[in-house]
Order: structure tokens, then C-alpha cells, then sequence
């Protein structure tokens, strides 16, 4: 059940972020921004669809601009930078599966290589 909760809590945590008027925790924000930047630069972040489709059901969200979203705040190291151009791509956990930035706003979520 915890991996289910960490789903539910990442994502809609996400979504509390890219919505303006949405009121996300200060805590949760300056964890999700740590745990971004340690995962922006892993070899093991991959690019997945699932993001982008997800990112076109967040509010705001328009065919032109998928969505003004949390992208400015994410960035990936040249080598992830070199295989996709940016986080709009949408990534993934290699290890876990997770979605990314969405898996950094789960609480009680831990990193499967230990990073956090």
C-alpha cells in the first residue's frame, strides 16, 4: 500500500505545484526541489511517455504548451540533456519506474539507489 500512496501523494502534490492558486507545503516544495536536482543529474533518469501525456491532463495545459508547469524549475545534467531535450520529454526512474519530478513530491517516497 505504501507504493500507492507514494503515487497518489507525488502526483497530486505535483499537481498543487504547477497550478498557481494551488497551496503546496513549503516543506514539501523545498524537499521535491532538493530531491530534483539530485535526480536531474542520475544516469539512471530515462525518458517517458507517460509524463507527456499526464502533462497535456494538468489544468492550463494546451497542444501549443503542454503545460507552463514546474519546467523551468527541473533541469537534467548535459548527459540526460544530450539524450532529450528538456523535461517536457518527460522522464522516468530507470530503477523504480517512477515519473519525474512527480516522484520527488512524495513524502515518504526513498530513493531506490539511496540518493534520498
Amino acid at each position: 500500500m505504501g507504493a500507492l500512496k507514494n503515487i497518489k501523494d507525488g502526483w497530486s502534490n505535483y499537481i498543487k505545484a504547477v497550478q498557481e492558486s494551488a497551496e503546496l507545503d513549503p516543506k514539501i516544495k523545498e524537499l521535491a526541489d532538493k530531491r530534483a536536482e539530485i535526480c536531474g543529474g542520475c544516469d539512471k533518469l530515462t525518458e517517458s511517455g507517460l509524463f507527456r501525456f499526464v502533462n497535456r491532463l494538468v489544468p492550463g495545459a494546451t497542444p501549443a504548451e503542454p503545460k507552463k508547469m514546474v519546467k523551468t524549475r527541473f533541469s537534467v545534467s548535459p548527459e540526460t540533456a544530450a539524450k532529450a531535450n528538456d523535461v517536457y520529454k518527460g522522464y522516468k526512474c530507470g530503477e523504480c519506474g517512477c515519473a519525474f519530478p512527480a516522484n520527488t513530491y512524495a513524502p515518504e517516497k526513498k530513493c531506490p539507489l539511496g540518493k534520498w
